[in-house]
């Protein structure tokens, strides 16, 4: 196994009870199940588990955007802030007076400006459609238990449904992952089942880690820090994580083996597109492939 890992952005987790260094390795406690995952899109707060959503997000990929795409947004971006807020202390500096942006400050800034997706007003979203950025729809809903993605670019548009129901029928495969029983099978893959389904939809772009980061970042983008021995381990947990399949000691957590879940079949709807009144909707398969993660053992 192999995972790319860039060097953390700030040598630091999250002030947590569970482990999480942003852009390294994070830990989520779902129910019946811990696990980690390691990665540029693990380790942000979790501004609220989507399978408790009764809401939707407007999503555009940050990289995505020209100048003049970001002329039309409605504020400064992270990454302009920081630039800002940088120059403004080293003026400050050379006059010899305290920088008015604080460590802190500027910590948060980096991070919130290592968002790959960008929440939108529905303002913001018209402007950039008009301008044919590639906008994504994301949401669920907790009643129907239904996971919605419309990616639209240009005229085009594709929304898309998967139903939980429909998931919670696959079959459980005729040969478990190595180390996983079958009360933790099942509640590891309902766990995972909402990201891995985001990132088939998508291609990739949309994730449930980039998602909650940019939920976060449009809440309020303080990120209260802890640099500690904790952090060092998990940063030095995490480089070991992305060659090796050895259990080995999460900070905060304890034991942790290594799993890999199998590749299942996704039915998804592809509803009638707007705008489009003699378009039908169909029902398909999509294959999701296999995943890598660490399960932490019970004490």
């Amino acid at each position: 196994m192999s995972t790319r890992l860039i060097p953390p952005l700030i040598r630091a987790r999250l002030d947590s009870k569970r482990l999480a260094v942003p852009g390294v390795i994070g830990v989520i406690e779902a129910p019946n199940v811990r696990y980690a995952l390691i990665g540029a899109d693990a380790g942000w707060p979790i501004f609220q588990p989507m399978d408790e959503w009764r809401d939707e997000v407007v999503l555009v990929e940050k990289r995505a955007l020209s100048l003049e795409d970001r002329a039309v947004l409605e504020r400064k971006l992270p990454d302009v802030e920081l630039a800002e807020a940088l120059a403004f202390n080293a003026d400050m500096e050379s006059y010899e007076l305290p920088p008015p942006h604080s460590e802190e400050d500027l910590r948060s800034l980096r991070l919130a400006s290592a968002a790959r997706l960008l929440v939108v007003s529905e303002t913001e979203r018209w402007a950039l459609q008009g301008r044919n950025v590639p906008v994504y729809r994301v949401g669920y809903h907790r009643g129907p238990s239904v996971l919605s993605v419309d990616v639209v670019e240009g005229d085009e548009n594709n929304p898309t449904q998967v139903n939980a129901f429909d998931v919670s029928r696959i079959r459980e495969p005729d040969r478990l992952p190595a180390n996983l029983t079958s009360r933790q099978f099942h509640a590891l893959f309902t766990a995972r089942w909402i990201d891995r389904a985001l990132r088939v939809l998508t291609q990739g772009i949309i994730t449930e880690g980039a998602v909650q980061l940019a939920r976060y970042n449009a809440h309020g983008r303080h990120f209260p820090l802890l640099e500690d021995e904790a952090a060092e381990a998990a940063i030095t947990a995490a480089a070991r994580m992305s060659t090796l399949a050895e259990p080995l000691e999460l900070p905060l957590h304890g034991r942790a083996r290594w799993v890999r879940l199998p590749s299942f079949t996704l039915p998804v709807v592809y509803l009638a597109p707007h705008g489009r009144p003699l378009a039908m909707p169909f029902d398909t398969q999509l294959e999701v492939p296999p995943e890598d993660c660490w399960i932490i053992l019970d004490r």
